[in-house]
Parts: C-alpha cells; sequence; structure tokens
C-alpha cells in the first residue's frame, strides 16, 4: 500500500507544480481556447495544453518507477502508444487538425499496442461465463474500444473541470478494483494518473485557470480505456463486463451524441452544442452544479462496476436492468429535440 501512496503522492506533487508553468507557456504562446457562441461555455480566453503537464508528471514517475525496480520497464509498452496520442492533442491545440485525425491515429494507437502485446481474447459476461474470442476479433474490439473511449473524453470536455474529474472517478474505481484482484501494473499506473488528475484538478475545476486541451482529453480517454480493460481483467488478455460499466457516462454519452446526429442528418464528427452539459446548462444551473451532478453520474457507475465484481447472476442482472432504465430516464430527462415527438 505503501508503494501506492508514494507513487501518488509523486505524481500529485508534479502535477501541482508543472501546471502552472505549463500555464505560463500556454498564455506565452498563446495557445488559447477562444469562446463562441455555439459550443464553448466560457466567456474569455483561456489557456489550453494542460495535457502537457499530466504527461509529464506521468513521464516523470514512470522514470522514476523504473529506477527503483528495472522490473517495470514493461512501461514503455504503454508510454509509446500512449505518447502518439498526447502529440495529436499537442498538435490539435497548437496547431489544429481534421477530425478524422482523432480516428485514424489512435487506431495507429491502438493497433501498436495490440503489436506490443495488449491483446483482447475473452469477454468475462458474468460469474463462471466466460466468451473466448477469435485473434481477429479481439484486434477489432481493441481498436474499436480505443478509439471510442479515446473520443468520447473528447466529447465529455466541455465544462471546467468535468473530463478531468470524470478520468479521476474512473481511475479511483480501476485502481480499487486493480489492487483487489492483484493487477499491481495497473494498480500501480493507475496509482500515477491519480496522482496527475489530482493536482491537476484544482487548476481545472470552475473557475478553470487552464483547459486540458486535446493534449488532455485524448491523452486521458486512451489511457483511461487501456487501465479499464487491463485493470478489471487479467494479463491473459480477458475483460470484464465491468470495464464498461464503470465508463458509463462517457460511453452514454458518446452513443447518445451519435445516435441523435445520425437521426438529424447531420456530419457525425464536428462538435456541436447538444451534449450532456450543455442540455444541463440551458437548464438554467451553473457551470458548478452541472459539473456536480455528471460526477454524481459517474459515481453511480463506478460504484456499480465495483459492485459486479463479484456479484451473482441475479444481482448483475438486476444492477443492469436498473442502470439501463437510469439511463434511458436520464436521457429523457434531458429532452433531446430530435427524439420529441410532433
Amino acid at each position: 500500500m505503501w508503494s501506492y501512496l508514494l507513487l501518488f503522492s509523486g505524481t500529485l506533487i508534479c502535477s501541482l507544480l508543472l501546471t502552472p508553468l505549463v500555464r505560463q507557456q500556454a498564455i506565452r504562446r498563446r495557445v488559447f481556447d477562444h469562446p463562441d457562441l455555439e459550443r464553448r461555455v466560457h466567456t474569455a480566453p483561456l489557456p489550453r495544453l494542460g495535457g502537457v503537464a499530466i504527461y509529464l508528471a506521468l513521464l516523470l514517475g514512470c522514470l522514476v518507477l523504473v529506477w527503483l525496480d528495472h522490473a517495470w520497464i514493461s512501461f514503455w509498452r504503454l508510454f509509446l502508444p500512449v505518447t502518439l496520442i498526447f502529440l495529436l492533442g499537442v498538435a490539435d491545440d497548437v496547431f489544429g487538425i481534421g477530425e478524422r485525425w482523432k480516428l485514424v491515429l489512435p487506431a495507429f494507437s491502438a493497433t501498436l499496442l495490440y503489436a506490443l502485446g495488449y491483446r483482447l481474447t475473452s469477454l468475462s459476461l458474468g460469474p463462471n461465463f466466460s466468451l473466448a474470442l477469435p485473434g481477429w476479433l479481439g484486434f477489432v474490439l481493441l481498436v474499436i474500444w480505443l478509439v471510442g473511449i479515446t473520443n468520447a473524453f473528447n466529447l465529455i470536455d466541455g465544462a471546467d473541470g468535468l473530463a478531468a474529474g470524470v478520468s479521476l472517478i474512473v481511475v479511483s474505481a480501476v485502481l480499487a478494483i486493480s489492487i483487489l484482484i492483484g493487477q499491481r501494473e495497473s494498480a500501480f499506473f493507475a496509482a500515477m494518473l491519480l496522482g496527475a488528475l489530482s493536482g491537476f484538478l484544482p487548476y481545472n475545476f470552475y473557475p478553470a485557470s487552464i483547459f486540458l486541451g486535446d493534449s488532455g482529453s485524448l491523452l486521458l480517454g486512451f489511457l483511461v480505456a487501456v487501465l479499464a480493460i487491463r485493470g478489471t481483467g487479467n494479463p491473459t488478455g480477458t475483460v470484464s463486463i465491468v470495464a464498461p460499466i464503470i465508463l458509463g457516462l462517457p460511453i452514454t454519452e458518446a452513443a447518445v451524441t451519435l445516435l441523435r446526429r445520425w437521426h438529424a442528418g447531420q456530419p457525425l464528427l464536428p462538435g456541436d452544442r447538444g451534449h450532456f452539459h450543455h442540455k444541463l446548462l440551458d437548464r438554467n444551473l451553473s457551470q458548478r452544479q452541472v459539473v456536480m451532478r455528471l460526477y454524481v453520474a459517474s459515481a453511480i457507475f463506478a460504484i456499480s462496476g465495483l459492485a459486479l465484481l463479484n456479484a451473482s447472476w441475479g444481482i448483475t442482472i438486476l444492477l443492469l436492468v436498473l442502470l439501463g432504465l437510469a439511463v434511458i430516464w436520464g436521457i429523457r430527462h434531458l429532452r433531446y429535440f430530435e427524439y420529441e415527438r410532433n
């Protein structure tokens, strides 16, 4: 346990110290997120590139861990594709790139991760029941999962502290599960990411002084997607149903976004003002109130995932039905115009 506390504390301190420095550099280089009347909810330009502080804190944490124990050199397998995602986000923050790159490069990074030994070999759908996956199907599902979750976090990054806070909740659940089932590698990395997020969030929570930017949201999405499947499964590639449950909020957001755009005949990739936080803001809630409500929703999914870890079939089915009903109620409560009858 002391190892986890040391890793958490180290990256937390690094993130606390690095974030103001990154903010200064973003201001100096004029890397701002400018407000607009369509999607943005802030009213003044704010520096982005917050993902740089999180990435550097994680990198320093991993270097220290490898220096203390060379056995953890295996982390490089994750850091190579993660670095590609991070650089994609930095390029988008600084120069602006097409939306398609947010599909192409994560797919390439997922393929690289697969080549480096990360596999999906079976799906654990409940107590004592696993479904074996052919190699090709495991590869396809891995790519879809990583690309989907990476972009789902990019979608929810629209209010101060939302994406970072949801990431913190999800990573906390992954850390707890990883420790319980003995996944030390995932637990160590989750502890470091939790520390980096905890050090960054005070600067990002409303009123934010720096944004994650795509360098942060894409980075967090990819990392959380990897940790969710590794930290809740096993090293042989078995993935638990717990993984999509604890990521229920960003998955639901992404699914609703795609469905409503398709239903309305709109392009699927470009951003719009129809996300969960926009709909809640339209109900005259403050940014802080919106973010706290979505934190609670994310925590419910995370706690449900923990409850499913060793649940019986009866409890599993009951909990999934209750979550499904809650999601349907939430979507109807937000009154998406695409679903209203004329």
